[in-house]
């Protein structure tokens, strides 16, 4: 994961514009979330993060960039990536029905993992973080 931030001096005080939250995986780097104030807009902040994330990623050896999903309404953002001359491709998603209510009466649990999902639901946040940096060193 990689995080680019944007900032401008404004009024003599350095101000976050912009800023991209970035994944990679095998050779593939992809392009997450994005958060921007108007100031952003007006410096063209994310236009700045994507030159420098696409910059960074073709040093660090990646072989693909992906610009990320975009719905059928949003032209602003299909434009915005289109000019960084992005080939556009059809992906597929699958949705569970949503009259289907998947609470635990209804699904094949154990008395175990009811148990142990009834107290990790009561444990401090502090020590689930523990628990999840634990876990990731083997991920």
């Amino acid at each position: 994961m990689k995080i680019l931030l944007a900032e401008c001096n404004i009024s003599n005080e350095k101000k976050i514009i912009a800023g991209s939250v970035f994944f990679s995986f095998s050779d593939t780097v992809f392009y997450s979330f994005n958060g921007r104030n108007k100031t952003g807009l007006t410096y063209h902040a994310n236009d700045l993060i994507q030159w420098e994330a696409i910059r960074n990623s073709c040093e660090r050896g990646f072989t693909y960039y992906d610009m990320g999903e975009v719905s059928n309404c949003n032209t602003s953002l299909a434009q915005f990536k289109s000019k960084w001359g992005c080939d556009s491709k059809q992906i597929y998603h699958y949705y569970y029905s949503k009259d289907y209510d998947y609470n635990s009466n209804q699904l094949d649990i154990s008395p175990g993992n009811v148990f142990v999902k009834s107290v990790w639901r009561k444990l401090p946040l502090d020590l689930t973080r523990k628990f999840g940096e634990l876990a990731y060193k083997y991920l």
